[in-house]
């Protein structure tokens, strides 16, 4: 390909890309705000419920990449809101364990139930090798942020 075309398709990605995660940024305060929410902890509490099991209040903040100060204010108001647990852990009785409460994630889900629909919709528009490099992109831009 053409050193001008790839520039091209290049830009086009960024654009789109931009617009992607502007639009994420508001439907997010929106259905946080519609949670009694704010943003922070409607992500923080989305890494918590994705997360295989109980997390440390470190590996939130690890997730998070946010400052353990402020970590811990988050934490403190999804436990007050109702969203997580904070319980001892089982095997070190020093240490406290983070965990979603299960019966807070559908009602999340539920917020977003458009978007997942519109996209298992564009889903269609591409074959499996297809939809196999766009995962491969995305995975890698998500672990590079």
């Amino acid at each position: 390909m053409p050193k001008e075309a790839q520039e091209v398709i290049e830009r086009r990605i960024n654009t789109a890309l931009q617009v992607l995660i502007g639009g994420a940024v508001l439907r997010n305060e929106r259905v946080a705000r519609e949670l009694g929410l704010n943003v922070v902890d409607l992500q923080t509490f989305g890494l918590i419920a994705r997360h295989d099991g109980p997390m440390s209040p470190g590996e939130v903040v690890r997730a998070a990449g946010l400052p353990g100060s402020t970590v811990t204010r988050v934490i403190d108001r999804l436990v007050d809101a109702g969203f997580v647990r904070r319980t001892p852990s089982e095997t070190d009785r020093r240490r406290v364990e983070i965990a979603a409460i299960a019966e807070r994630v559908p009602e999340v889900v539920s917020h977003y139930e458009g978007i997942t629909a519109q996209m298992r919709e564009f889903n269609q528009r591409f074959d499996g090798d297809e939809l196999a490099i766009v995962a491969r992109y995305l995975e890698a831009i998500a672990e590079a942020t």
